[in-house]
């Protein structure tokens, strides 16, 4: 029965130990109202910088929707302008042509004026030499 005892004891002053070992093992944290108000400083300081963050997140959201726009228009207006660039460029092309046929036309008309000069020139000056020749036989006779 002395061992029974002895063991009961034992077993006593296990459990009674129990609860001080388990609240040794689990180190108490002492904050100092410093520390607190440190902690409490960085905790504004983060939400502040989390709600920065979403309106520059909304903000660059919103920018990237106008930008969308802008580069959309834009493209549009590139593609207007090569449709109306293709159309000057046909339109300069039928008015090369058209000065090509009206200098060919000229040209052609300066030939036909000085071949027309020539020939009028020529034929005054054989009635010249006809009317001298009949002057000349006017005047023997």
């Amino acid at each position: 029965m002395n061992g029974r005892k002895y063991l009961s004891a034992l077993l006593c002053l296990l459990l009674y130990c129990l609860p001080l070992t388990a609240m040794a093992a689990t180190p108490q944290l002492t904050i100092t109202e410093e520390q607190l108000n440190s902690f409490d400083q960085n905790f504004e300081r983060l939400q502040k910088l989390i709600e920065a963050s979403k309106l520059t997140t909304t903000d660059s959201a919103r920018l990237i929707v106008n930008l969308q726009e802008r580069l959309a228009r834009a493209d549009a207006l590139q593609v207007q302008s090569a449709i109306i660039i293709e159309k000057m460029k046909t339109d300069l092309l039928r008015q090369e042509t058209s000065l090509q046929t009206a200098n060919a036309l000229q040209a052609k008309y300066e030939k036909e004026t000085k071949a027309k000069i020539n020939s009028l020139r020529r034929d005054r000056t054989l009635w010249e030499i006809v009317a001298g020749m009949a002057a000349i036989a006017a005047v023997i006779k």
